[in-house]
């Protein structure tokens, strides 16, 4: 992990052992910044369910998002939360640990 940081325009769900990032306005989360290798993209996009030729049936969609080190690459959840509890925090890592 290279760093933490705030990032605004987004909510954190809880779905059980893992979080739903997805755009909100007005709430910001914590993210996790790694320096990832280009060739290790596309087993993060399997590992996250992402599959840009059918993006309906991914579980997530990966997006460039703007951080204090540059263009990075986020998830963001594409299905439907329902009642999913959100992490008001916007800190997973923090909430998380807190759960246990």
């Amino acid at each position: 992990m290279v760093g933490r940081e705030c990032l605004s325009g987004f909510a954190l769900y809880d779905l059980g052992h893992f979080p739903a990032a997805v755009r909100a306005k007005h709430t910001q989360i914590v993210v996790e910044l790694y320096e990832v290798q280009h060739h290790h993209i596309e087993k993060l996009d399997r590992l996250e369910w992402y599959y840009p030729e059918n993006i309906e049936g991914s579980l997530y969609i990966r997006e460039q998002v703007q951080t204090s080190r540059g263009a990075s690459w986020l998830y963001i959840y594409n299905q439907y939360l329902g009642d999913t509890p959100r992490v008001t925090s916007g800190d997973w890592a923090m909430y998380y640990h807190e759960r246990s």
